[in-house]
C-alpha cells in the first residue's frame, strides 16, 4: 500500500549559499508497505536548484497513488520499473524517489544488492566531506577544528560574491595546524570571469581541490577556456540542466569534476547509464545531497556507492544543520558504511511525527 507524507524541517539558523538563503527544508515521503516490507523514499525539489516544484510533485504523486500501488504489488522487473518511470513520471524529484523505492523493493524480493540490479558493482565504504556555509571566520575555524578532530579532512566552503572574502577566509584559518586538509570552494556561479582569473594564482597557494561553479557562463567553449586557463580544476553542478545536458557536458568537459545531486536528475536508471557509460572509472564524480532529510540523504549515500568516485569524499554530511530531522542521526562521520544491500531502511514509526503530515 502506498501512503504519502509531507515534511517541513527547520534549520538551526538560515543556511546561506552564494545563490540563496534557506530557513527550512520541505519534501514528500513515499511509503510502500505490504506483508513483508516497508520502504520509504523521498522526493524533495529544492527552490533555486530543481526544475520541478514540491507542489507539482505532490499533485503528480497523489494522482498516481492507485496505479503505482498496483504496479509495485506486481511481479515487476527492473526493465518494467524503468519503463513505468519513463512513461508515467516526468518530474525529476518524483522519478528519483520512485526509481529508488522500486529498486529497493526488487533488492529485498530478489535478495540482491543495488549494484547487481544494474549489472554493476557498489562500494560500501564512502568518504564524506564536511560542508560549511557562509559565516564569520571564527565560526568557520571552530567548525573546521571540531570536524578535523572527528576525522574529516575534506571541507566544502560556501563562498559569497567576492573572491577576496574567500581568500581572506583561507588566509585567516590557521592552516599550519591541519597538514592534510583539502578545500572545495563553492561559489554558486557568483564570480565574474575577471574575478576568477585574477584570483587563481592567489587561491592556488591553498590546498584547493576544485572550485565549484565559479562562473555564470552559458557558452561551453568559453567556460572550457576558463577551465583550461585555471591551475585549479573547476566543478560543474547547478549549471547542469538535466540528464541530456549532463551527458553533453560529460562529453565536453572530460577532465573536470561533476557534482551530482541525484534528486535533480530523476530516474536512477538513466542517471546511472549516463555517468557509467562516459566515466568508466567514475573519476571526478562527486555525489552530494541537496539538504534533504535523513531519508533523502540515505538515498544519496546509496548513489555515492554506485556512481561516485571511490577515491573522493562525497557531500553527505548536511543533517547537522537541521534543528530537527526526521530521525536522530548523531554527529556526522567522515566514513559512511552502506548496508550489504546498498539501501538504508526506514519506517514511518521511527520518524519524528511532529514534522510530518499524511497527505492521502
Amino acid at each position: 500500500m502506498i501512503n504519502l507524507y509531507s515534511y517541513r524541517l527547520p534549520f538551526k539558523k538560515p543556511f546561506q549559499t552564494g545563490a540563496d538563503r534557506y530557513t527550512h527544508r520541505q519534501g514528500v515521503l513515499i511509503q510502500f508497505s505490504d506483508t513483508s516490507f516497508e520502504i520509504l523514499s523521498e522526493a524533495a525539489p529544492l527552490p533555486g536548484f530543481s526544475a520541478d516544484s514540491l507542489k507539482e510533485v505532490i499533485t503528480l504523486l497523489k494522482n498516481l497513488v492507485s496505479e503505482l500501488n498496483t504496479f509495485l504489488k506486481s511481479n515487476l522487473s527492473p526493465v518494467e520499473l524503468n519503463h513505468f518511470i519513463r512513461n508515467k513520471i516526468p518530474l525529476p524529484s518524483a522519478a528519483f524517489a520512485v526509481s529508488y523505492l522500486g529498486l529497493n523493493l526488487l533488492s529485498k524480493r530478489n535478495r540482491v544488492d543495488l549494484g547487481e540490479l544494474l549489472n554493476s558493482g557498489i562500494r560500501h565504504r564512502i568518504q564524506v566531506n564536511d560542508v560549511i556555509p557562509i559565516q564569520p571566520v571564527k565560526e568557520t575555524e571552530t567548525q573546521i577544528r571540531k570536524s578535523y578532530k572527528n576525522g574529516f579532512r575534506t571541507f566544502k566552503l560556501k563562498a559569497d560574491k567576492t573572491v577576496d572574502s574567500t581568500i581572506h577566509l583561507l588566509q585567516n584559518l590557521h592552516l599550519e595546524d591541519f597538514s592534510d586538509i583539502t578545500f572545495r570552494i563553492d561559489a554558486n556561479r557568483s564570480w565574474t570571469p575577471d574575478q576568477f582569473l585574477s584570483s587563481i594564482e592567489e587561491l592556488s597557494r591553498f590546498p584547493v581541490e576544485y572550485i565549484e561553479e565559479p562562473l555564470s557562463i552559458e557558452n561551453l567553449s568559453k567556460l572550457k577556456s576558463m577551465s583550461n586557463a585555471s591551475s585549479i580544476p573547476i566543478a560543474l553542478d547547478e549549471s547542469i540542466l538535466n540528464l541530456e545536458d549532463l551527458a553533453a557536458k560529460l562529453d565536453f568537459f572530460e577532465d573536470d569534476f561533476f557534482i551530482i545531486k541525484p534528486m535533480r536528475f530523476g530516474n536512477l536508471f538513466d542517471l546511472f547509464e549516463t555517468i557509467s557509460s562516459r566515466r568508466t572509472h567514475l573519476n571526478r564524480v562527486v555525489v552530494t545531497t541537496m539538504l534533504e532529510s535523513a531519508v533523502g540523504r540515505a538515498m544519496c549515500a546509496s548513489l555515492a556507492g554506485l556512481i561516485g568516485d571511490p577515491s573522493l569524499a562525497h557531500g553527505l554530511n548536511t543533517g547537522q544543520y537541521f534543528e530537527h530531522d526526521l530521525i536522530v542521526t548523531g554527529k556526522g562521520s567522515p566514513i559512511l558504511n552502506l548496508p550489504d544491500s546498498g539501501f538504508f531502511d526506514f519506517s514511518i514509526s521511527r520518524l519524528n511525527t511532529d514534522f510530518i503530515q499524511k497527505l492521502n
